[in-house]
């Protein structure tokens, strides 16, 4: 038995429901988790607990979600009822005086969810707030449990982009964005200033024939993620450089001072203390997820000396130049490469690090060698959380009132939470239709996804004070996957 259920139990013994009911149906919803067997034995009250670790033990907005369909004769209904909120600091106390406001669910054929508004409480963190909401106006009502599709196979980004673009709430793709950045994409390729050069010519990156570059490219393609600080906070800084290009830095002045960083024998029981030094920054700011990161380097060791006898190029040579089996095999292999997500129950995938790892490859290598990939268009955009502002700033991007505010007052998103997921998986489509547009206007050049990226992240970096004049904001996200 769940350790809310005799919480729940004691709430429906106070709405005076026969005792063989609660006995047999004690819990409709623990946190999120719905049960409609409860509501076929009781159709005027659903009782709700908050989620775990809610903040101070209160809630500012408690989501129910009612899954089932409401058959009468129009198939559409209206239900009105009475929250009533109590508090206790425990189970052994009584409940409070209810709190009580009126729950409205609008017309629908199914419904979806009932939103609670519930602004003021106790400011004892001990006490909690339980949920009875009494629909009054429920006539008789048939539900019939809905069931869930079973998750199948992990749509591909591409697919998953696709996806999510055309159920996405929040992020909308603006088709008059795509033709005024696709415009600009298309003279910046026709110019030359965008190529598969523009990798090679950053001073921080290897060169092909710089005998360490693969493994330099693994290594810091491990710990390419989560740069960003809070507006309040200083940000980590090596030898001037911030975010991505810091990493660089400190990776090759780890090479500088002789330190053994590419080899995963060393790594994969790298120390605290060691990857302390190696990321030291220029004023005593450590990187943000240090020890994610350790943790990393310890998995990607550990799995290259075990499966690939110590050699990522044994991995890449595994993949016989398919960009896609490289894919597979980094993210199938790599946990902390596998960035995946659930949304509307399908499997997605995002697999930012894992592709971005491939698109280092192909433009370092030039496509050549173990760099050449014969299906590299099958790379998407490097899905984080700089690109979307580039994406903002053309009007590429729409996002709703409710997600503009919450980026603005700084909330941070789960990872793998549907409003995350939208930003992310909606710039993987924005720049697959921002790759078709380009093509039909340059049918003699070559235009992928991994050079339309270079172009959005590096417009966003160098245009960072506009962008920030502007008030587009970036989601922030703690994650080892971007």
């Amino acid at each position: 038995m769940s350790v809310v259920q005799p919480v729940v139990r004691q709430i429906l013994l106070q709405a005076k429901l026969p005792s063989n009911m609660i006995q047999s149906n004690p819990v409709v919803f623990c946190g999120c988790t719905d049960d409609m067997q409860l509501l076929q034995a009781a159709p005027r009250y659903v009782a709700a607990v908050p989620p775990s670790g809610t903040r101070d033990g209160l809630f500012k907005k408690f989501h129910c979600t009612l899954r089932g369909n409401i058959s009468n004769k129009k198939n559409k209904m209206e239900w009105s009822g009475i929250a009533m909120v109590s508090t206790r600091r425990n189970q052994n106390e009584m409940y409070g005086p209810a709190r009580e406001s009126e729950v409205t669910v609008s017309k629908s054929s199914t419904i979806r969810k009932i939103i609670i508004e519930y602004l003021d409480g106790p400011e004892d963190p001990m006490s909690r707030n339980y949920l009875l909401i009494r629909f009054d106006s429920i006539e008789s009502t048939k539900f019939t449990q809905k069931k869930k599709p079973a998750l199948t196979m992990t749509l591909s980004p591409r697919e998953s982009g696709k996806l999510v673009a055309s159920l996405s709430k929040n992020v909308k793709i603006k088709e008059e964005g795509i033709q005024k950045l696709g415009d600009v994409i298309v003279q910046e390729i026709e110019s030359g200033k965008l190529s598969s050069e523009n990798f090679t010519q950053v001073k921080l990156h290897p060169k092909a024939e710089d005998p360490w570059a693969l493994d330099w490219l693994f290594v810091v393609d491990t710990l390419n993620f989560c740069f960003w600080s809070l507006e309040d906070e200083v940000g980590w800084t090596v030898d001037g450089y911030t975010g991505y290009f810091a990493l660089c830095a400190a990776i090759n002045r780890a090479l500088k001072e002789k330190v053994d960083i590419l080899n995963p024998k060393f790594y994969s029981e790298i120390t605290d203390k060691d990857l302390a030094k190696i990321l030291r920054s220029d004023n005593d700011v450590p990187v943000p997820l240090f020890s994610e990161r350790v943790k990393c380097l310890h998995e990607v060791g550990t799995v290259l000396l075990e499966n690939f006898e110590g050699s990522f190029e044994n991995c890449v040579k595994k993949a016989n130049n398919s960009a896609v089996a490289l894919l597979d095999l980094i993210v199938n292999n790599f946990k902390c490469f596998k960035d995946e997500a659930v949304y509307e129950d399908h499997k997605v995938a995002i697999h930012k690090r894992a592709q971005i790892l491939i698109g280092d490859l192909w433009a370092c290598y030039k496509n050549e060698g173990i760099g050449h990939f014969k299906d590299i268009g099958e790379i998407t955009m490097f899905a984080d959380y700089r690109v979307p502002q580039t994406l903002l700033y053309y009007g590429v991007f729409e996002y709703s009132e409710d997600l503009t505010k919450k980026l603005q007052e700084n909330t941070t998103l789960e990872n793998g939470e549907k409003d995350e997921v939208e930003i992310r998986a909606c710039s993987i489509h924005a720049v697959e239709l921002l790759k078709e547009y380009a093509a039909k206007k340059l049918k003699d050049k070559e235009v992928n996804a991994i050079l339309i990226d270079h172009f959005l992240w590096d417009f966003r970096r160098k245009h960072a004070k506009e962008i920030l004049e502007k008030k587009l904001p970036f989601h922030k996200t703690f994650s080892v996957f971007y």
